[in-house]
């Protein structure tokens, strides 16, 4: 009996299991290995802390805009980055955008 029990109940289990759905454009696939590659050289000495208006965040941007487009991510506005002033220094965000399948969401 308690072996009966427990094959249902892993049948049940198993079979509850979501299966994916189907989308129309292939995803982005990241491994943790890349992930990991990424944010050691985002956080490594060599940026120089990445402060604003340095040559660390000039060299931190152009990485990961070049990583959004060897990605195929789209810029949000015509370039990647959204400039902004912080007192007298020019900054920026970078800012890609990838659009969804879903018609009633995407207008």
């Amino acid at each position: 009996m308690k072996k009966g029990l427990l094959l249902i109940i892993l049948i049940t289990v198993f079979n509850c299991k979501e299966t994916p759905k189907e989308t129309e454009t292939p995803g982005i696939t990241i491994t943790a290995n890349e992930l990991k590659e990424t944010v050691s050289y985002l956080a490594s000495d060599a940026l120089m802390g990445r402060d604003t208006g340095s040559k660390g965040i000039e060299d931190a941007s152009a990485y990961i805009e070049n990583e959004l487009i060897d990605l195929g991510v789209s810029p949000y506005f015509k370039t990647y980055k959204d400039h902004f002033k912080v007192d007298s220094l020019d900054a920026y965000n970078i800012v890609g955008v990838i659009s969804g399948s879903d018609p009633v969401l995407k207008n």
